[in-house]
């Protein structure tokens, strides 16, 4: 099955950090600590210095906890990152860039803070601009629950949390009043156009800057349809239904996916993304009995959770891959006129002959420290070409 697994690996791109699965190794006992009915969300349940990035000498880690509100409306414990520049905090603190990691899978092995730093894409270069950076592993991943993929208010909650939580991370010099912005790749991006829709009703206190989002997920739907016809990706539909089932009590993965691929499941909380896809290969018709927008409900819930059907009161930075054949740039182009028509300031750069691993950071950093530095963003939408690096 190679073109199975190259497919893997491209979901799962961390823009050079290449790792589809995190370590083997869990946890210590006891972490993350639970979140009692008493932890408000955004509360900090827990921190624990780790090694710092190699590459950047005198920047500090931890390993954080903190309580959020998960799908069902409970009490949860979610995990993640917090890394801050060397050196001592400016007046008012560092701003804070929240990161949303790509699909990685559902397994607690997969959450991005098992690798450590070196799992944040592009991390010295975000640390070199004086800027913390906090990264979510998720709801469900990394802590107990199951992972809620590609459901948005669960990715909004993740990231509004972390952010929320890492000004209590003692000796960080991140400020509760200080400016945030957001900034996600794939998945990531789904989550982050979700959080900066939801920032004003679940965070409204947050100084949110900017969103910047790159080959965003934007439409769970069509993202599912076009697995739904390639053998070497129904794994990512399979995935995808699984998951909507776990979170909907409306959804049931019989109408779409075949007997034996419902029994299987719980292989979805097993495995990084790179062994479910390589698991669910093979004929569609072998795997599905129909497509999920033959399903009533499953399709409402696909459309729930689209993005750009909200308006955003920041500006938003939009990057995609002309040659992404996972998120496509017809896709990402919907959310770019949705996001547009309610009056969102877009810029949209289009990186020719880029595929689903689209570069960002050349793009990115430079508008972040314009929304960090207060700088208006131009009204209105732009679309514009921007070659990739070298």
């Amino acid at each position: 099955r190679p073109r199975a697994v190259a497919v893997a690996a491209a979901l799962a791109v961390l823009v050079g950090l290449g790792a589809a699965c995190g370590s083997d190794d869990g946890p210590v006992v006891a972490w993350p600590p639970p979140a009692g009915a008493g932890a408000p969300p955004g509360r900090l349940l827990g921190a624990r210095p780790v090694d710092g990035p190699t590459d950047v000498p005198g920047a500090r880690a931890w390993d954080v906890a903190y309580a959020l509100t998960d799908v069902d409306g409970q009490p949860a414990a979610a995990t993640g990152l917090l890394v801050v520049p060397p050196g001592a905090a400016p007046a008012g603190g560092w701003p804070l860039v929240v990161w949303a990691h790509p699909t990685r899978g559902s397994a607690d092995r997969c959450a991005p803070s098992r690798d450590g730093p070196g799992a944040i894409p592009d991390l010295p270069l975000l640390l070199a601009e004086g800027w913390a950076v906090a990264a979510p592993d998720y709801e469900g991943l990394g802590a107990p629950g199951p992972h809620p993929y590609l459901v948005g208010a669960s990715g909004a909650e993740s990231l509004l949390r972390a952010a929320q939580a890492a000004p209590e991370v003692e000796g960080a010099g991140v400020e509760a009043a200080g400016p945030v912005a957001l900034l996600g790749f794939s998945q990531g991006g789904h989550a982050a156009a979700f959080a900066a829709e939801q920032a004003p009703r679940r965070a409204p206190e947050l100084d949110l800057r900017g969103v910047a989002v790159a080959a965003p997920v934007a439409d769970v739907a069509a993202f599912v349809a076009r697995a739904e016809g390639l053998a070497d990706q129904v794994g990512v539909a399979v995935t995808v239904v699984g998951a909507y089932a776990a979170t909907y009590d409306d959804v049931d993965p019989a109408a779409v996916l075949a007997p034996p691929v419902v029994a299987d499941l719980p292989a979805l909380e097993e495995g990084c993304i790179g062994e479910v896809v390589e698991r669910f290969t093979g004929p569609p018709s072998d795997l599905l009995v129909g497509p999920a927008d033959d399903d009533p409900a499953l399709a409402a819930r696909l459309a729930q959770n689209r993005t750009g059907d909200a308006p955003v009161a920041v500006p938003a930075l939009v990057v995609q891959g002309t040659a992404d054949d996972l998120v496509t740039p017809d896709v990402t182009a919907g959310l770019v006129e949705r996001w547009c028509d309610r009056g969102v300031a877009v810029a949209h750069v289009l990186r020719p002959g880029a595929g689903h691993g689209v570069p960002l950071a050349d793009v990115a950093v430079p508008w972040l420290r314009e929304r960090f530095a207060g700088v208006p963003a131009p009204a209105g939408c732009t679309t514009r070409e921007v070659p990739v690096p070298g």
